[in-house]
C-alpha cells in the first residue's frame, strides 16, 4: 500500500503478489522510507521521472535475482529472459550482478538521459511542411514604439503589400482603439510609365 500511495505502481503491484518480497522489500522498506518520500516529493517538483535507483536494483536482484527481475527493472529484458531460464546463469551471474550493479544502474541512466535529449531535439526540428506566411502557433501581444497594441495570433498568409520582417508571423487587424491607420489598406495598383514616341 506505500508503494501505491507513492505512486510506484510497478513495486506496488510486486509486493502485492510477492507477499513485500518474501518480507525482505518490507523490513527494507522500514529504514528507506525517508528516502522514497523524499525521492517522491522531488519527483513532483520536477516532474516524473524514469531514472532507476540503485537501491530498487539491490532490492530486486536478492531475492528475485534469480529470476532476472532486476533486468527487467534496468530495460535489459534480454538478459532478465536468459536469468529466468537459466536460474541467474546458474547463479554465477547473480553473483557478478552484486559487484557491477552500480554500472548497470548508471549505465541504464545515461541511456534514458540520452534518449530524453534525442526527443527534445527531434521536436526543436523545424517543420518540413512550414509555409512562409503561416503562422503556427500563438505569440505574445506586444507593443509597436511601445504604445500600439499588435497581436500575432492570427492565422493565414501575410496581407498582400506588406513586408513582413517575421517570416510566420504578422499583425492581425486592429478595429477601434489602438488601430494602426492605413495597416490594411491595399496598396494602389502599379502602373507601368508610358513610354514616350518619336514626335512627341
Amino acid at each position: 500500500a506505500h508503494h501505491y500511495y507513492l505512486n510506484r505502481i510497478g513495486f506496488g503491484l510486486l509486493y502485492t503478489f510477492t507477499f513485500g518480497i518474501f518480507g525482505v522489500g518490507y523490513i527494507v522498506d522500514w529504514c528507506r522510507f525517508p528516502i522514497l518520500l523524499k525521492r517522491y516529493n522531488k519527483s513532483k517538483e520536477i516532474g516524473h521521472t524514469s531514472h532507476k535507483h540503485l537501491d530498487d536494483a539491490y532490492l530486486l536482484w536478492f531475492p528475485l535475482g534469480f529470476l532476472g527481475f532486476h533486468h527487467f527493472y534496468l530495460n535489459r529484458p534480454v538478459w532478465g529472459l536468459l536469468y529466468m531460464f537459466t536460474f541467474g546463469l546458474l547463479g554465477i551471474g547473480w553473483l557478478i550482478d552484486l559487484c557491477r550493479m552500480w554500472k548497470l544502474v548508471e549505465n541504464c541512466n545515461k541511456e534514458i538521459d540520452e534518449r530524453v535529449h534525442l526527443t527534445r531535439n527531434n521536436r526543436s526540428v523545424a517543420n518540413p511542411n512550414y509555409i512562409q506566411g503561416q503562422y503556427y502557433g500563438n505569440m505574445p501581444t506586444t507593443t509597436v514604439g511601445g504604445h500600439v497594441p499588435v497581436s500575432y495570433g492570427q492565422f493565414g498568409p501575410c496581407p498582400p503589400g506588406y513586408s513582413n520582417p517575421n517570416p510566420g508571423i504578422y499583425p492581425t487587424q486592429q478595429n477601434g482603439y489602438g488601430a494602426v491607420h492605413g495597416m490594411n489598406e491595399q496598396p494602389p495598383p502599379y502602373e507601368a510609365a508610358s513610354i514616350p514616341t518619336k514626335g512627341h
